[in-house]
């Protein structure tokens, strides 16, 4: 916005969590501009290109309902693959919307 960064986002299409991250500056978060939504959709149009049919990622307890309203859901107990720091192992059927 006005030549600066206010988020970015990574996949990466090899790993078992693909989305790595989507960041937006907090003045931008909630701002109706849907900064993180726009991320987040141009990610999962690239995993679609390369034929990812389950897109899966690791969301910080903060980030939990965004990535819910995106249509991720919490991965089953045991298909989680662990993590030595706080949050929730989500996944989306990427088939099944489009």
């Amino acid at each position: 916005m006005d030549g600066c960064a206010i988020g970015f986002g990574g996949i990466d299409f090899d790993a078992t969590e693909q989305i790595r991250y989507v960041y937006v500056e907090p003045e931008y978060q909630q701002s109706g501009l849907c900064v993180g939504l726009r991320i987040l959709r141009t990610l999962e149009a690239a995993a679609r290109q390369k034929g990812i049919a389950l897109l899966r990622l690791h969301s910080t307890p903060n980030a939990v309902g965004f990535y819910e309203k995106a249509g991720y859901s919490a991965v089953e107990p045991e298909d989680t693959i662990g993590h030595d720091h706080p949050g929730v192992e989500m996944v989306k059927n990427l088939v099944h919307e489009q």
